[in-house]
C-alpha cells in the first residue's frame, strides 16, 4: 500500500501515478492542473526524462468528468510533443496560456569556451564580474552566497580566447534564456447533446470568467453619454441605456491567454501598464523563498516550485464550486495548497519520497495558519 496524506481538504499519495489513477472511478475528477515532466533532462533529474504518455492522458481522460478541463504545463522545447500526447488520447485542445516571467537561468554553453576545451587550450582571467545584484548574475554565475574553501565569498572573472577558432565565435551560445512557460488547456469531450445540459449533468464545461476577471481599482465604475447628443463624455465599451451607463469591465477585464511576472522587466514589454490604463494581464511572480519553504524542516528542494497565485488563478479558472482538482504530479504540494485556499478538495500523487514528506509539511503548515484565521 502506498503511503498517504489525509486532510479534511485531499488526500496526497507517495506512488507511482499511473497505478493510482487505475484504481479511481470513471468521471470521478471535475478538473485536473498539473506541472508534469518536461523531459529535457532538468539538472540531470531522472523524473524529468520522460514526458507523460499517450496511456497516461488516457487515464486521466476516463477519471474526468465529461466537459471537464485539464491544464498541463509544457516547456517551450517540448509543448510540441506533451500537447500531441494530451491530443492523442482523446482530449480536444482548447488554448495555451503563456506564463512570462524575467527571473529565470541562462542554461546556453559558451561556444568560445567550449571550442577552447576541445582544442586543450587554456584560457586567461579577464576582467572581475560585477554584475550580479541579485542571487544570480544572468550569466551562469553565483556572485552572492558563494563561497569557497575557506567560507570566503567568491569572486568570478571573465575568461579571455586561448585561440584564434575560439576568438571568432566570442559571444556566440547555444540556448536563449527561458522566460515563458506555457500550460495547455484541453477539455474532455462533452457527453450530452450540447453544453447547458452537460453542465446540468455534469457541473463541467466552462471557464469560471467572472472569477478570474483582471481587476483595476483606478477605473471609475461608470461613464456617461449626453442625452440630447448621445456624445460619449467619457470611458469605452459601454453599454445600456442613455445616461449613466455601466462599462462591460465593471467587473475587471475579460481573462487571457497570457499570464506576466510583476517585474519591471516584463511590464515595460506591455505598454499602459503601470500607469493608470487598465491591467490587461494577470500578474504572478515566481514563487519566493519564504513561500516555497513555508513549513519546511529545512529548504524546499523540489525544483519547479510554482507561486501559489498562479495555481490558485488556474484551478480557480476551470473548476466549478466545490469541485475536485487532480494533480497526478503534484511535487512539494503547491496544487493542494491552492485548493485549499480556493475550497475545492484535492487528490495529489507525488513518487519522490522526499518531495512527498515535503508537500506533507507545506500543507500541514498551511492548515495550522487557516487555525487562527
Amino acid at each position: 500500500m502506498p503511503d498517504t496524506h489525509t486532510t479534511d481538504y485531499g488526500t496526497l499519495y507517495n506512488a507511482d501515478n499511473i497505478e493510482i489513477l487505475k484504481t479511481m472511478d470513471n468521471n470521478s475528477i471535475d478538473a485536473i492542473v498539473t506541472d508534469p515532466p518536461y523531459a529535457i533532462k532538468l539538472m540531470n533529474k531522472k523524473w524529468d526524462n520522460e514526458l507523460p504518455s499517450v496511456e497516461f492522458w488516457t487515464e486521466c481522460l476516463r477519471i474526468l468528468k465529461p466537459g471537464g478541463h485539464l491544464l498541463s504545463a509544457c516547456g517551450t522545447r517540448t509543448y510540441h510533443r506533451a500537447t500531441m500526447n494530451i491530443d492523442n488520447a482523446g482530449f480536444e485542445i482548447r488554448d495555451a496560456i503563456a506564463w512570462i516571467y524575467s527571473t529565470a537561468l541562462p542554461k546556453s554553453m559558451n561556444i568560445s569556451k567550449a571550442i577552447d576545451r576541445e582544442l586543450g587550450a587554456e584560457r586567461k582571467q579577464g576582467e572581475l564580474r560585477t554584475d550580479g545584484k541579485n542571487k544570480n548574475s544572468g550569466h551562469g554565475c553565483y556572485n552572492i552566497n558563494s563561497k569557497d574553501q575557506k567560507g570566503l565569498d567568491k569572486e568570478f572573472y571573465e575568461t579571455l580566447s586561448a585561440t584564434n577558432e575560439a576568438k571568432e565565435w566570442d559571444g556566440w551560445r547555444t540556448c536563449l534564456k527561458p522566460s515563458m512557460e506555457l500550460w495547455t488547456l484541453a477539455r474532455k469531450p462533452i457527453a450530452e447533446k450540447n453544453m447547458a445540459r452537460n453542465i446540468i449533468k455534469y457541473r463541467t464545461g466552462g471557464l469560471n470568467i467572472d472569477k478570474c476577471r483582471i481587476t483595476n481599482k483606478e477605473l471609475k465604475p461608470y461613464v456617461r453619454i449626453d442625452r440630447n447628443t448621445h456624445k460619449f463624455l467619457g470611458g469605452n465599451y459601454l453599454v445600456g441605456k442613455i445616461g449613466i451607463i455601466r462599462r462591460q469591465n465593471d467587473l475587471g477585464r475579460f481573462p487571457s491567454n497570457v499570464i506576466i511576472d510583476d517585474s519591471d522587466d516584463v511590464v515595460s514589454l506591455f505598454p499602459g501598464i503601470g500607469n493608470k490604463s487598465a491591467s490587461r494581464f494577470f500578474y504572478c511572480a515566481k514563487a519566493s523563498e519564504k513561500e516555497r519553504s513555508a513549513g519546511v524542516d529545512g529548504r524546499n528542494t523540489h525544483l519547479t516550485v510554482k507561486p501559489l497565485s498562479l495555481m490558485m488563478y488556474l484551478c480557480n479558472l476551470i473548476t466549478p464550486p466545490n469541485g475536485i482538482v487532480l494533480d497526478p504530479f503534484i511535487g512539494s504540494g503547491s496544487t493542494a495548497i491552492a485548493c485549499i485556499r480556493c475550497g475545492f478538495k484535492y487528490i495529489g500523487i507525488e513518487i519522490e519520497e522526499e518531495y512527498f514528506n515535503i508537500a506533507k509539511q507545506r500543507i500541514e503548515y498551511e492548515l495550522e495558519q487557516r487555525r487562527f484565521l
